[in-house]
């Protein structure tokens, strides 16, 4: 992977987790919701386990009139999902901040930078999987992590993982660290020697960032 990870959030959480060198997850739970947001933390699909594309589709009202939607628009569009009742994981989402050919960093959305004005920047990707695969390992706590795969729900057709997320929250670029839990309370998990890999930095800056590639060595 090419490119570094943003933490984006309130200056208090993001310096402490910085100082204290550990990551803060949320319950996966917490991020379902029956609406979206503005911010964009919620998702009435997240969580998702399957999604169906729906080519019929009636009602019956409480006289008997049976209404077939299906058939009321040519555009007619619907899906059926399924979603575990429980949501037993705790989560902690990164932002992939890409790095192109040429050295440029691709431009953070607007929503990303509005959840918080301080950045937690971890620029060693290795050594960030390695301290936190060993912690997790230590603490024997089963994970998964991956980038996000996102979809669009309005022509998806199958089986999701919890590691799927619908395309119109594509904006977030998420790197997605999942933790098989009871998923009822928030998480601390350290990550040891965190400091030596990452940086703390404002995140009205990013879009700022310039890599500048290093001269050989005695120049």
């Amino acid at each position: 992977m090419k490119g570094f990870f943003l933490k984006i959030g309130k200056q208090e959480h993001i310096e402490d987790m910085y100082e204290n060198e550990y990551l803060f997850f949320n319950t996966l739970r917490s991020f379902r919701a029956t609406e979206k947001d503005d911010s964009g933390r919620t998702d009435p699909r997240e969580a998702n386990t399957l999604n169906t594309q729906l080519t019929y589709l009636e009602i019956i009202t409480s006289k008997g009139t049976k209404i077939k939607l299906s058939e009321i628009s040519q555009k007619f569009n619907g899906q059926y999902n399924e979603h575990p009742t429980e949501i037993p994981y705790n989560i902690c989402s990164l932002y992939t901040l890409e790095i192109e050919e040429d050295l440029n960093i691709k431009p953070v959305d607007k929503q990303v930078l509005n959840l918080g004005t301080r950045t937690l920047l971890i620029y060693n990707l290795e050594a960030f999987f390695n301290a936190l695969d060993s912690s997790l390992s230590h603490l024997g706590i089963e994970y998964s992590r991956k980038p996000v795969i996102y979809y669009d729900h309005r022509t998806f057709e199958g089986n999701l993982t919890l590691h799927h997320k619908n395309q119109e929250f594509s904006f977030q670029n998420e790197y997605r660290i999942l933790l098989q839990t009871p998923g009822t309370e928030v998480m601390k998990i350290p990550i040891p020697g965190l400091k030596t890999f990452s940086a703390l930095g404002e995140s009205k800056t990013l879009n700022t960032i310039k890599l500048v590639p290093r001269e050989e060595d005695g120049i």
